[in-house]
């Protein structure tokens, strides 16, 4: 299923019902319960303005779990789909703020106040589960709730995201470019699923020319469209709209209409955290650096499309040929005087190799006192780290330049393969570093995507970035909250 996942996403166009579904993948995020009392690190509150007080009108604030006073921190602001969906993969939506969750699993609950929204049914002072409830006073709801979360909680004025999903992916451009002021409130905007103009709705002003008058108030500030199997229409509708902003397309590699898919890794999520990294810190991304150090396979591509992932500056220090006892030998002059902040590291392929009989280019116990050093070194260098094991191999035209003889006396090819998959594998565990396990993970569609059998094609080098830029995302973190200025 994992490879069936990423496979997915790849494919940028699938049909929705092909995709994984969401329960596939387990979660490794958990939105905090819902609780009635006072703001704090880590909770996750129902909250009032200060005129709602005893009345059904309230939004859900989350202060992050490393919430400091005197600290200043972005805000994600989320709109929540509409109330009473259901479809036939059980995904639910209430229309309710305590519904959502992008904004947790974009955050991680960490380094950002994530506050989510209500539609206002003005007339009985409560949520408007459907649709807009009393439009204006949805604007003006929202309006004051951002700048008291950032007078009273310190959140910072010049780095609210708007996000949201389905009805709230379109209330970005609906709500949130409504008019001149509200749309100054914003840095960013991240879509989940629909876009302000791409379908005709029941409400007023839904056609297109109208959302493509809101969309003039982006004014250059960059957005984040993702959506289930495809997001081709959005991108030739914005493409048709003539507006002249940043946007980024990805598309969510599950069949679910469902915002949980943020609780789960996936390479969409990794690049959406890395995008969001850019748009606050743009300066402090360029400044972080990975080095992918590796043979042949690493030196044919694939860091050029990490660092489009990632939005960070990563350098290649494949070359082709290379095994760890020479990478070892280079590991200083090309890796870490660089002062890596991560060091992605895939060997394997070359030590493999039984040109001789009996005789590895590396022999198992020394690739495995290699790789231990490589990341020993590093991590004393001050790099985090990220294995990858080597790729698969296709045995017959690999097998027409490497003598066949001396693999079968080992037991095949595939045996000497899954030997050092295992050490690898068995690395990591020791050393306690994430690992990316391609040999398992691109077994599948190898044999398709590559010529020789063991260098990868455009599609498989894409895929080899996308599988580690989901650890390495992880690893690197986002950056810290800015300190007050006094």
């Amino acid at each position: 299923m994992k490879q069936l996942l990423l496979a997915a996403l790849c494919l940028g166009s699938v049909a929705r019902a092909e995709l994984p579904d969401i329960s596939s993948v387990l979660p490794d995020l958990t939105v905090p319960p819902l609780t009635a009392g006072a703001p704090a690190p880590g909770a996750r509150v129902k909250h009032y303005l200060p005129e709602f007080k005893g009345t059904q009108l309230y939004h859900v604030l989350y202060l992050p779990a490393d919430w400091k006073p005197g600290a200043r921190y972005p805000v994600i602001v989320e709109y929540a789909g509409n109330g009473g969906y259901t479809n036939k993969y059980g995904d639910i939506s209430t229309g309710l703020p305590e519904g959502s969750k992008l904004g947790y699993g974009i955050s991680g609950g960490t380094n950002f106040i994530w506050l989510c929204l209500p539609f206002v049914n003005a007339q009985e002072k409560k949520v408007a589960p459907n649709w807009w409830g009393d439009v204006e006073a949805t604007i003006a709801y929202c309006k004051q709730a951002v700048r008291r979360v950032c007078s009273d909680f310190g959140g910072d004025p010049q780095s609210v995201i708007l996000c949201g999903f389905s009805r709230g992916a379109i209330a970005c451009g609906y709500i949130g470019l409504h008019d001149d002021e509200i749309a100054a409130l914003w840095r960013a905007f991240i879509l989940y699923s629909h876009y302000d103009g791409v379908s005709r709705w029941s409400y007023p002003a839904s056609d297109a020319a109208a959302a493509v008058a809101r969309m003039q108030r982006l004014k250059g500030r960059p957005t984040f469209v993702c959506q289930e199997g495809s997001v081709e229409a959005t991108k030739k509708f914005v493409g048709a709209s003539g507006v002249q902003a940043p946007f980024t397309f990805q598309p969510v590699p599950f069949r679910n209409h469902n915002d949980a898919w943020t609780l789960r890794p996936s390479p969409t999520r990794a690049a959406l955290r890395a995008w969001l990294q850019d748009v606050l810190h743009p300066a402090a991304a360029q400044k972080v650096k990975v080095v992918c150090f590796g043979d042949s396979i690493t030196h044919l591509g694939y860091p050029k499309i990490l660092g489009e992932r990632l939005g960070v500056t990563v350098l290649n220090a494949g070359i082709g040929g290379n095994t760890t006892r020479a990478g070892l030998a280079r590991l200083e002059k090309d890796v870490l005087t660089h002062k890596p902040d991560a060091v992605a590291i895939l060997f394997g392929t070359n030590d493999s190799v039984l040109d001789k009989p009996n005789t590895y280019k590396t022999a198992p116990v020394q690739f495995e006192k290699n790789l231990t050093e490589m990341v020993t070194r590093c991590r004393a260098a001050g790099a985090q780290v990220v294995l990858g094991t080597l790729p698969p191999v296709i045995a017959a035209p690999y097998l027409t330049r490497h003598p066949k003889a001396n693999y079968d006396a080992k037991g095949g090819l595939d045996k000497v393969l899954e030997e050092y998959q295992a050490l690898t594998l068995r690395v990591a565990k020791k050393l306690a570093v994430p690992v990316v396990d391609f040999h398992t993970t691109l077994a599948a569609d190898w044999p398709q995507h590559s010529r020789d059998g063991v260098h990868p094609d455009e599609e498989m080098t894409r895929r080899i970035a996308e599988q580690f830029a989901v650890p390495l995302a992880q690893v690197l973190g986002p950056p810290p909250p800015v300190s007050e200025k006094k």
